[in-house]
């Protein structure tokens, strides 16, 4: 069975970041994995994707699965260009 990664996208009201690019970066990267936006029950890891550095993204309630948080050009509030924002989610999601 593929791996299941959760993808929760923001409303994306003042992106900074095309998330959808990156989302579809993700889905090319990784042909192997399933990516699942909606029902989030035995997902592996879950990734928020924020347009902005806001992060206001609601959060769904799911216990003991690491969340990955992208918001604008940030990878867990730390600022990246947007290929080492690539990167280091593509690191990520190898292990």
């Amino acid at each position: 069975m593929s791996k299941a990664i959760g993808v929760k996208f923001c409303g994306n009201c003042n992106p900074e970041l095309d998330s959808m690019d990156l989302f579809n970066f993700l889905k090319e990267k990784f042909p192997c994995y399933r990516f699942i936006t909606g029902d989030y029950s035995n997902i592996s890891c879950l990734i928020i994707l924020g347009g902005c550095e806001t992060d206001c993204a609601t959060r769904p309630e799911i216990k003991d699965v690491p969340v990955i948080s992208v918001a604008g050009h940030t990878l867990n509030r730390t600022k990246l260009s947007y290929q080492d924002l690539k990167q280091q989610l593509t690191n990520r999601l190898g292990d």
